[in-house]
């Protein structure tokens, strides 16, 4: 699929349907929105399409809205999860951008993507689940000498509540700290490489993306929240074809298995030798041109309209 095609003929399609575009954000707090909105606003500008732009609250209570509307949804966290957005425009049969309620929801649970991954055979850290068995989980803990551990909130956002923790003896001491309210993935840390895959679909097939990677500093082994404020990020373009392939691949069947119809990302290790290990899928993708999938689109050489024409796309695919 030639992308600059596509892209052309999704705006001719977004013309021709003389929908009133309106962009609709969350609270433009978190920079992930604000970055966004920002460079949409300036894309359609460059595009001569006019819009109109609402925050969540003024959209869902301003009147008419109406099936003759197409929204651009810039909305992330947990009030994306809510369903209030998605239902009021289900209900009133308005296009929007993005996936499905169900498919965010699903994208989300940490422990359900690691079931997808057990059934499709996709290599991933093993893991337990806090809070459960306790004597489960330390045999689970003290299975290997020196292993070491990454705890992450089962659908935390942003790398928000992970942590490093060195050893099945720590590991105990933290288990005390934990909210017991709170479902936890406790998985086995694997040293490595981590890196991402986008999949995005383009008519009738998918468009990978090439694995980026993002580059941790040596004295730091997970990507917190605060390494996500400036992160560094490579396309790497002299990995073995085999390795890209296996990661893609993986992508793709997470992707499908989640019921997909926008734009995912899936994240990876590489461990020291060559083994692939699935970590999670993201389906509420940040389509910043400093975003992930955009900034790796942008590193293969493709133009930030693209990304954002495809993501208009996901609204006339559903």
């Amino acid at each position: 699929m030639n992308f600059k095609l596509f892209s052309q003929r999704t705006k001719e399609r977004l013309i021709d349907s003389k929908r009133k575009i309106k962009i609709v954000a969350s609270p433009i707090s978190e920079d992930i929105v604000s970055n966004t909105l920002l460079d949409i606003r300036i894309f359609f500008s460059n595009e001569g399409l006019s819009y109109e732009y609402y925050e969540l609250e003024q959209f869902l209570q301003s009147f008419p809205n109406s099936n003759q509307d197409f929204i651009y949804k810039i909305i992330h966290g947990a009030i994306n999860r809510t369903g209030v957005f998605q239902n009021f425009c289900d209900s009133k049969e308005i296009l929007y951008t993005g996936h499905y309620l169900q498919t965010d929801l699903l994208a989300q649970d940490k422990l359900f993507a690691k079931k997808i991954m057990e059934g499709k055979s996709i290599p991933t850290p093993q893991f337990q689940i806090f809070p459960g068995d306790m004597e489960v989980i330390l045999d689970f803990a003290y299975a290997k000498p020196n292993q070491a551990f990454v705890i992450k909130p089962n659908n935390g956002n942003s790398s928000e509540g992970v942590q490093y923790v060195d050893g099945a003896k720590a590991l105990k001491l933290v288990l005390l700290d934990l909210n017991p309210k709170i479902k936890y993935l406790i998985e086995n840390y694997i040293p490595g490489r981590i890196y991402t895959v986008g999949v995005i679909p383009l008519d009738n097939q998918l468009f990978l993306t090439a694995p980026m990677e993002y580059i941790i500093s040596n004295n730091a082994n997970i990507m917190d929240s605060d390494w996500k404020k400036t992160p560094i990020r490579r396309v790497n373009r002299q990995m073995p074809t085999n390795i890209v392939e296996n990661m893609q691949r993986f992508a793709t069947d997470l992707h499908n298995a989640i019921d997909a119809i926008g734009i995912t990302r899936s994240d990876f290790i590489l461990s020291p030798n060559g083994e692939v290990y699935a970590l999670e899928i993201n389906s509420n993708v940040g389509l910043s041109r400093s975003n992930d999938v955009p900034y790796a689109l942008q590193e293969m050489g493709y133009d930030y309209s693209n990304i954002v024409y495809a993501n208009i796309f996901t609204a006339f695919n559903r």
